[in-house]
């Protein structure tokens, strides 16, 4: 079975790409791989099989990932903030926030598009309540000159949602 095969590599850190793309391309009953393998990670592999759970959608792999959120790796944490964002799970919506106000530079703009993923997905799929605490929280906060745009983008969504 060609799944069990690529489902094997995922831990290599040569292989892992390859075996990450080949699976995500099959999509049907892979996630199981991917969270098997995220268990038993390390290095190089961590965040790619973080980002595959997210594109899989896997709500599965929620708690899992919250974990990840406050790994000591910037790209395994920003990974977990996606891949939670992109699934639509409003139970990290807080944790999520918390990320963003504590975050500087460059983690910080990334989290805020994270939080605004997660409040775009969750308006979309008619979950006005998370999506409104989520979007109120970042109009409240986004408060630097670099942020105006974000606080833009927030104002908008929140008249489109609250009319």
């Amino acid at each position: 079975d060609a799944v069990s095969v690529l489902g094997a590599q995922l831990l290599d850190e040569d292989l892992c790409g390859d075996a990450t793309q080949a699976l995500l391309s099959i999509r049907d009953g892979v996630a199981p791989y991917f969270r098997s393998a995220l268990k038993k990670a390390s290095g190089r592999t961590r965040a790619p099989l973080i980002q595959a759970l997210g594109m899989l959608q896997d709500t599965d792999s929620s708690a899992t990932l919250r974990k990840a959120l406050v790994d000591e790796d910037r790209g395994v944490r920003h990974m977990a903030a996606w891949s939670l964002a992109n699934i639509g799970d409003a139970a990290s919506a807080e944790l999520l926030m918390k990320a963003a106000d504590a975050a500087q530079g460059w983690e910080r703009i990334e989290m805020i598009k994270v939080c605004l993923l997660m409040a775009d997905g969750l308006a979309a799929t008619k979950q006005r309540a998370p999506a409104i605490q989520i979007y109120s929280h970042l109009r409240d906060t986004l408060n630097g000159s670099n942020e105006r745009h974000f606080r833009e983008t927030v104002e908008k969504a929140l008249t489109a949602l609250t009319r």
